[in-house]
């Protein structure tokens, strides 16, 4: 019953409405019982008695202490409280109500308290715990009049009744009322885009991507805009596997065929000269090794990405490393007219893998090598920044466009098929393989071109502590 959103908050609404109205009542009960209001009649009473009493016994000398008694006993009677005579060193000298209640309190200053205004009525307790009101007036000379009366106990009943019971009854049905039209309103503002972005993640589920609109709370927002996140992740990763199987499947078709095509003219005698069975061999060897590189490379690509490459992370040399790594493609550097340059910083020290950090150099050297005209220059730099090395490696090539920076890194995309290197160009994974190791060693890899002046790839490395 209580399982939808609606209906949850809706009681939640109602049920602390409910507190509320029951707390404010209990503070507003203890309040009323000791507010003045409730007594109303008792200090009526008090004020009628001293205004009948004080005026007659004023009247009487001082010395008809008799007449001042029997004048008291023939009036208290008709106001029904207590009444007695107190000299100023506050003794009693007559007391309506000696036998049932003999204590009165103890009064160190009559004419003070005497002189308060009219209204205001004092309270003592008695040696029974009784609590009572009183008043003091000055008769004539030494003597005061003492009124007094028990403060009335009003059962809670009494109270609820006459002067609560029928407000907090209204005042809670309104209470409940608007509680259930905002709570109405509010479930709708919020499971309005929740159905959306339930029916969202059902779609997902069945391939159909869409954007779910930011409305309702913020929380809510931050949730249809996590889940968008999350759908494009999706939909990018079910893309990219798409076009990875495709990828492969091209990338293995072409040497496939050619080894497929060859071995079966060797079968079919319709390549039967030495010469003709020796380059057909070198064709079949030379696709069979183009296949050992790129299943090598995937399954490389695959536990890096997995987290399951085994990396032996040793203290490594950088400017060491660089220069080995550059004297592998000097050579080739020499026979394709590229200039290697280097210009090296401090030598410092990285915590990683040697072999895949020269993995990293080789493939950016080689890259920036094809890509660069005859007579062009490659620069290697290496510089300090911070707790981090920065090693840059800079073509003389076309450069790169814009819309390709952050494409590269991508596996199997290839910049231009056409460039240098023709049928000896990689399948496009190297850059990727690049990006995980650096991303397996705690560090950064991007390019910085502007499409025209050649590109220049950068490794950012974490010092070793």
């Amino acid at each position: 019953m209580f399982n939808s959103l609606s209906s949850r908050l809706g009681l939640t609404y109602v049920l602390l409405i409910m507190i509320v109205i029951c707390g404010v009542g209990f503070g507003v009960v203890l309040s009323l019982r000791q507010s003045p209001l409730l007594y109303r009649t008792s200090y009526s009473r008090l004020a009628i008695a001293k205004a009948v009493l004080l005026p007659r016994l004023q009247s009487l000398q001082l010395d008809q202490i008799e007449q001042l008694k029997t004048t008291i006993k023939r009036e208290s009677p008709n106001f029904q409280i207590r009444v007695a005579i107190l000299n100023d060193q506050g003794n009693v000298i007559f007391d309506t109500d000696s036998k049932t209640s003999p204590y009165l309190p103890t009064i160190n200053d009559l004419q003070k308290i005497s002189n308060k205004p009219e209204n205001q009525v004092d309270i003592y307790r008695d040696n029974l715990g009784k609590t009572w009101f009183f008043t003091v007036s000055r008769i004539n000379g030494p003597y005061y009049l003492f009124l007094s009366l028990p403060r009335p106990i009003l059962p809670l009943r009494t109270i609820l009744q006459d002067e609560f019971l029928g407000p907090l009854i209204e005042a809670g049905l309104i209470a409940l009322l608007t509680a259930l039209m905002i709570s109405l309103v509010m479930a709708r503002w919020i499971a309005k885009p929740l159905k959306i972005m339930v029916k969202s993640a059902r779609s997902v589920a069945e391939g159909n991507y869409q954007s779910i609109p930011l409305e309702g709370p913020d929380e809510v927002q931050q949730l249809a805009s996590a889940l968008n996140e999350m759908s494009r992740k999706v939909q990018q990763s079910s893309q990219s596997q798409r076009e990875f199987v495709a990828n492969v499947s091209h990338e293995l078709k072409t040497p496939i065929t050619s080894i497929q095509g060859f071995a079966q003219a060797i079968l079919d005698g319709t390549v039967n000269t030495k010469g003709a069975i020796k380059k057909a061999g070198e064709v079949i060897l030379n696709e069979t090794s183009r296949l050992h590189r790129l299943v090598t490379d995937l399954l490389i690509l695959a536990r890096l990405e997995a987290g399951t490459a085994d990396l032996k992370k040793e203290s490594v040399t950088i400017n060491s490393l660089l220069q080995n790594t550059i004297e592998k493609f000097t050579i080739i550097a020499e026979k394709l007219k590229v200039k290697l340059i280097d210009e090296f910083g401090a030598n410092v020290s990285v915590l990683g893998d040697g072999d895949r950090l020269s993995q990293v150099f080789s493939n950016l050297i080689d890259n920036a090598i094809k890509f660069s005209p005859p007579n062009g220059n490659v620069e290697i730099r290496t510089y300090n920044e911070g707790k981090f090395i920065l090693i840059s490696i800079k073509d003389s090539g076309p450069g790169i466009k814009e819309d390709d920076k952050l494409k590269i890194f991508e596996r199997f995309y290839q910049v231009d098929k056409s460039r240098k290197g023709g049928e000896g160009r990689g399948v496009g994974l190297g850059l990727a393989i690049t990006k995980q190791i650096m991303s397996a060693h705690g560090g950064e890899i991007w390019v910085e071109s502007d499409g025209k002046n050649g590109s220049t790839l950068i490794v950012k490395l974490p010092l070793e502590n």
